[in-house]
């Protein structure tokens, strides 16, 4: 070919045309050459020129002007071509697998993603290992494939997201598809009311733009593909009619029968019906409620969770016992066990106390008492804002200090004494000390001074008892041993299992009482009834053990119910 006519145009007689030359006019017909030069794969004898033969020289790039595009006469052009962006044209164009490497695969460009019509692609590596994600795709094989990345290990382009429509699974709602999927019934079963639906793959981003649908659970969401997001089929266009109720008989199962607390609180209006709310809309703040039902809740959406309305803010009150008070815990958590400073100051006399609310506000008087904690108080109201019943009035003068009981200290304190007299056996006087808000769930039995085991040292403090010793209490096993709430003597008390009990599953639980206030903090835990409780604490102040750390995920163990 070098010889040919063509051949002796100025740089058709240069090495390979590989010379500035090649660029000339002549360089610039096919093949770089004369006529002679273009015959298929280079096999007229100039062919034998460097590049010709070389493994590039072959592809449809070594036949570029000159030879010198990549895959040609450069060194780079014997390695296998690097994938490039499968959206533009490249060197390695291709129409099926055949025409790439073994470990290569041929990609089609996105406006023809199966290669219809003789469509091109590109040759690219096929992935050697993908992550274990189920994110069907449908190949262009008509198989369905676990993800994208499995198709092109197969060496499969993707035709659609989701199953193909010959795997599609039938439905009757969505808890019958796989978790990235919702059950789609279609315009002629709106929400299945004429038979099942199939299973296609929830959106993974919508449109930013406000198109009402009503979802099927009588929700209404932004657009439809919102409602998909969310596992849900539509009903169809428009916002969704407030579904009135009388009870939670009447909502959807993960619904509850709302009724405003300020305005018809539990339903109490015979003539106001309830509406129908999902039961994880609440207020995401951290405070004791009283639920309708007369229990008490770690937050409105513990609340919520169990499909109950709030009464109000605060725990619920509690009947004290027919024959008085002996001490605070007697009381609910919003009052003190009152004696009268002048028929029985501090309870010394046989003669039970009074449950009285605590105060909440009180004047700046200075009208000094002396309370039963044995300190000296601005006036009888700030004592009693802290359950403080009073001695005498004025200032105290020689009272001991320090505490004999808890009862002699705050509500929110306790009183621990020194090692050397453990309890307070001698008659040592102890000192008041915060009690801890919520505690970790650590098994740690200790032997209270009140002769009950608790769970730990810091399970002991949080309902005001002192530590005797380390380890269960002696006597026959646990004093205060149960099965459930209502093996327990009060109602400010509850059944604590610890978690190797498995909610009692594999051992008795101990009485101990509830916290009353509990921190503003999120570490949430499953509760032995398999609600999820923003911590600990909150779980306890409802009267329900731990059963693991972190959120409930379905089935679980079933445990007693709180009372």
């Amino acid at each position: 070919g070098g010889t040919e006519p063509g051949g002796t145009e100025p740089g058709g007689t240069e090495p390979g045309g590989t010379e500035p030359g090649g660029t000339e006019p002549g360089g610039t017909e096919p093949g770089g050459t004369e006529p002679g030069g273009t015959e298929p794969g280079g096999t007229e004898p100039g062919g034998t020129e460097p590049g010709g033969t070389e493994p590039g020289g072959t592809e449809p790039g070594g036949t570029e002007p000159g030879g010198t595009e990549p895959g040609g006469t450069e060194p780079g052009g014997t390695e296998p071509p690097e994938p490039t962006d499968p959206t533009e044209p490249g060197d390695d164009l291709c129409e099926s697998n055949e025409e790439c490497e073994r470990s290569e695969y041929c990609l089609f460009f996105a406006d023809n993603p199966c290669g219809e019509g003789g469509g091109q692609g590109q040759c690219v590596v096929r992935p050697e290992g993908c992550e274990d994600i189920y994110e069907p795709v449908c190949g262009c094989d008509g198989m369905t494939y676990g993800n994208a990345c499995e198709a092109a290990s197969a060496g499969m382009n993707v035709a659609s997201e989701g199953r193909c429509e010959a795997d599609l699974e039938t439905c009757g709602d969505s808890a019958d598809c796989e978790r990235n999927e919702y059950c789609a019934y279609g315009e002629d079963n709106i929400c299945g009311e004429d038979g099942d639906g199939v299973c296609l793959t929830r959106p993974g981003s919508c449109p930013r733009i406000v198109d009402p649908h009503c979802g099927c659970d009588g929700r209404t969401y932004t657009n439809a593909c919102l409602a998909h997001q969310a596992g849900v089929d539509v009903v169809g266009p428009g916002e969704c009619p407030q579904d009135r109720c009388r009870d939670n008989e009447e909502c959807a199962r993960h619904e509850y029968c709302w009724y405003d607390p300020l305005a018809n609180a539990c339903g109490e209006a015979a003539d106001e019906a309830g509406t129908c709310r999902d039961r994880s809309d609440c207020e995401p703040i951290t405070i004791i409620v009283c639920g309708c039902d007369g229990q008490d809740y770690g937050s409105p959406c513990d609340a919520a969770a169990a499909g109950v309305n709030v009464v109000s803010f605060g725990p619920c009150a509690v009947e004290p016992p027919p024959e008085g008070c002996r001490e605070n815990r007697d009381c609910g958590r919003l009052e003190y066990c009152f004696f009268d400073p002048a028929e029985n100051a501090c309870g010394q006399a046989e003669e039970p106390g009074t449950c009285m609310p605590t105060t909440e506000i009180c004047l700046p008087v200075i009208d000094p008492v002396c309370g039963c904690d044995g300190r000296t108080w601005n006036n009888d109201c700030e004592a009693a804002s802290r359950g403080v019943n009073i001695l005498h009035a004025g200032p105290c003068e020689g009272v001991p200090t320090g505490c004999l009981t808890s009862q002699d200290c705050a509500r929110s304190e306790y009183c621990v004494f020194p090692d050397s007299d453990v309890c307070g056996d001698e008659g040592t006087r102890g000192r008041c000390i915060a009690r801890p808000f919520g505690c970790l769930p650590v098994d740690e039995p200790v032997c209270g001074c009140d002769g009950r085991t608790y769970g730990n040292e810091c399970a002991a403090a949080t309902v005001g008892v002192d530590v005797r010793e380390a380890g269960a209490c002696d006597g026959g096993g646990t004093p205060d041993a149960c099965r459930s709430n209502d093996d327990c003597a009060s109602r400010l008390d509850f059944c604590r299992f610890d978690i190797e009990d498995r909610c009692g599953v594999q051992g008795a639980g101990v009485c101990e009482e509830r916290p009353s206030i509990c921190q503003p903090v999120f570490d949430p835990v499953c509760g032995c009834d398999n609600r999820t409780y923003s911590n600990a604490c909150a779980a306890f102040s409802a009267g329900v053990s731990v059963q693991h750390l972190g959120v409930c995920r379905g089935g679980g163990i079933p445990g007693p119910s709180p009372r």
